[in-house]
């Protein structure tokens, strides 16, 4: 210890002698520990320690994937997964649902995304609340109802309460029913969605009622052999309810939570890059640093000549040079860890919410800082090594007869230094050429027309609860008048009504050429729109016409179909106009919470091709869309699309506390969300990210908020 203290103050007052050396030596550990430590800290949080919950990579989805790899689905009836409860494979299920919902009373009306968890679902999760307690299974009734008790989430809490912990007791009137509050989550819980509500899940069996289930293996099953025995539960509920299963033979599958959510794929595969560029980076530094340490042992050789001549041994000199190149990386890891405090809180505010789960949260917290004290104590050894080393080995002699005019270590010394210039350099053009090509492939991606056009268009979510909307005409004719009114605000251009998905997609529906027999069932993405959508969404027209009002208000059988649809259903390139596509949504779904209009035939005539829209995202060919008035089809969630004139879609925004038109539906029901509209600009981004998949795996789910987050799209409308 007493040689280490020696050491340690030599190398103090070497610094002391070298100012000039340090800074520059510093602020290149300073970047490169920085840069890397900043990215560790995303990776950390995305990637290693996403989750809250207990032992996140323990938690599977189950699955039901066509022999085709299109089609199949994830999520199951109420009924099937209290099924899947009972199979000894599995130590817990929980199961999850969505619904909207819709606070009135006392607080201004708003719209949140209703979260239904099975009973056993905070047991499962293994996060405690904050304060109260969490849904058990007390609150589901002998009958299978569920219980009128909700679990806000910190943010609600925060914002509708003020972080009083007398909130747990109050009531929130909820779609119309109060609702008893029982508890308050954390902060960093964020079962899909950061502003949701958590209510109990009924066991009730109803028709197009779906929900998401997970689960944990019992101790000692293999994925291999749990998956052996959802496989012939899967063959049992097929033969009972074949139309719910793929026609051409399915499989069973088991794919692990922490694979499946947003915190995977493309995102993953960036963040690795990312972190590869800043370690090739503190790579450069280290480089430069060594480069720095060699050149001054050729001030030095002649002090390391006399050292090593009055009985210093080579050893004792190459562990005092190693000090000093570890104290210098400790400072530049100080300074990197500073360096990353900073630019964590860019990175966050530059990546979109929608990005990463929302439970992740990225700071520099004790993994982070022992990866960058690892990362400074590897860097002083990397640059450090080889000229400690070379200093310790100079020729006595030659050192002081010359005193310090040539190199460290002679010609060994100057091929050292060049050959580190030769790699700073290569390392250099690699990061380099990895850039350019990054910053071509974005520029190409935002050069990519989108099919529309996102900029002063702006979205409100449009909450119909079923209790007093119970109809298909009370629905439209609250839908009618809402656009009326908002024709008439100030700043607008164009407005109009539709689904949760537009324009990007929306619920699925079977569907058959008329005069044609299908192989097997097709299905293609609907849009439900008004006679505006075109003109709000700066949609080109390419054949034929676009709806009227008349049409739309009446629910005519008629309909527009984007150029990928013309080909998918007329692949000779016969004219689409006029002919006509069976659509089985118009023959009724199993939601019982959508209205549709099957009294008339399920036949609708094209009228209109219009031009596709990237709505599978900015690298993938565009889906077939059908697009049909809204009148004919009536979820309980629907969303209003307005077009603002001038450069700024602020005019035409409501503002949900005090808005007069948006928000005026009729007397008894406001139509506005109370959460401003997302920009159509942010989620094609979103979209590009696979953020708006409608899929029923467990994480892909959604939201909004500071912090990072799971995405998710409304699952307000059923596939049909």
């Amino acid at each position: 210890m007493e040689r280490l203290l020696q050491d340690v103050a030599y190398a103090l007052r070497s610094f002391r002698r070298s100012p000039g050396f340090v800074a520059v030596a510093l602020l290149s550990l300073t970047l490169g520990i920085g840069a890397t430590t900043a990215i560790f800290s995303v990776i950390y949080a995305v990637l290693i320690s996403p989750y809250p919950y207990a032992r996140p990579h323990e938690i599977w989805a189950p699955a039901i994937l066509g022999a085709d790899g299109k089609s199949g689905r994830g999520s199951y009836a109420v009924e099937e997964f209290l099924q899947l409860g009972e199979l000894p494979i599995f130590s817990d299920v929980m199961a999850t649902g969505f619904e909207g919902v819709l606070l009135t009373g006392e607080f201004a009306p708003e719209s949140f995304q209703g979260v239904r968890l099975s009973p056993n679902a905070f047991s499962f999760l293994g996060v405690p609340p904050v304060t109260g307690r969490t849904i058990g299974p007390a609150d589901v009734r002998a009958s299978g109802e569920p219980e009128p008790v909700v679990v806000l989430s910190h943010k609600v809490w925060l914002r509708l309460f003020d972080g009083d912990p007398a909130a747990v007791g109050r009531t929130l009137r909820l779609n119309d029913v109060p609702h008893t509050i029982v508890g308050v989550m954390p902060a960093r819980f964020g079962w899909y969605g950061g502003e949701a509500l958590w209510l109990p899940l009924g066991t009730i069996p109803q028709p197009g009622r779906m929900v998401n289930p997970i689960v944990r293996l019992a101790d000692g099953v293999s994925p291999g052999v749990a998956e052996e025995q959802l496989h012939a539960l899967h063959l049992r509920l097929s033969q009972e309810t074949p139309a719910v299963f793929p026609a051409g033979g399915f499989n069973s599958q088991l794919r692990n939570y922490l694979d499946i959510t947003v915190a995977s794929g493309e995102m993953r595969t960036s963040l690795y890059l990312l972190l590869g560029a800043v370690g090739l980076l503190l790579l450069i530094g280290c480089a430069n640093v060594a480069n720095l340490q060699l050149t001054r042992g050729t001030a030095r050789s002649r002090e390391m000549a006399v050292r090593l001549s009055v009985g210093a041994g080579r050893g004792r000199l190459t562990r005092q040079l190693l000090t000093e190149n570890i104290m210098l990386a400790l400072l530049g890891g100080v300074l990197g860890v500073l360096f990353a405090l900073g630019a964590t809180h860019v990175i966050v505010a530059l990546m979109p919410e929608f990005y990463v789960p929302n439970e992740a949260r990225v700071t520099i917290n004790t993994p982070v800082l022992m990866f960058s004290l690892g990362v400074s104590l590897l860097t002083g050894i990397l640059f450090g090594l080889i000229p400690a080393l070379q200093a310790s080995r100079a020729d006595l002699t030659h050192a002081l007869k010359e005193g310090g005019r040539e190199g460290g270590a002679g010609t060994a010394g100057r091929r050292t230094r060049s050959l580190l210039v030769v790699a700073e350099v290569a390392l250099s053009v690699v990061l380099l050429v990895g850039a350019a090509l990054t910053v071509r492939t974005f520029m190409s991606l935002q050069g990519v027309d989108l099919g529309f056009a996102p900029d002063r268009v702006l979205m409100v979510g449009v909450p119909l609860p079923p209790a007093r909307y119970p109809t298909l005409e009370a629905r439209n004719l609250f839908a009618a008048r809402l656009l009326e009114r908002v024709r008439t605000l100030p700043g607008v251009q164009g407005v109009t009504i539709g689904n949760g998905g537009l324009p990007f997609g929306g619920p699925q529906s079977t569907y058959q050429v008329e005069g044609r027999t299908e192989s097997e069932v097709q299905r293609v993405v609907l849009n439900l729109i008004a006679a505006d959508y075109l003109r709000t969404m700066a949609v080109p027209l390419r054949a034929g016409r676009t709806l009227e009002e008349r049409e739309v208000l009446v629910g005519d059988r008629v309909a527009l179909i984007n150029e990928a649809a013309a080909r998918r259903f007329w692949p000779d390139g016969t004219d689409p106009i006029g002919r006509r596509v069976r659509l089985g949504v118009l023959e009724g779904v199993p939601d019982p919470n959508v209205r549709v209009d099957a009294a008339g035939e399920s036949l609708v005539t094209v009228v209109g091709v219009v031009a596709n829209t990237r709505n599978s995202g900015l690298r993938d060919e565009p889906a077939a869309v059908v697009l049909i008035p809204y009148t004919l089809v009536a979820p309980p969630q629907r969303t209003l699309a307005i077009r603002a004139h001038g450069r700024s879609p602020s005019a035409a925004e409501p503002d949900p506390p005090r808005g007069a038109g948006a928000r005026q539906g009729t007397a008894a029901q406001p139509a506005h969300h109370s959460r401003r509209g997302a920009r159509l600009s942010d989620r094609a981004a979103a979209l590009h990210h696979g953020a708006l998949r409608r899929t029923g795996r467990a994480g892909a789910r959604p939201g909004r908020g500071r912090h990072l987050r799971r995405t998710h799209v409304p699952r307000h409308e059923t596939d049909a």
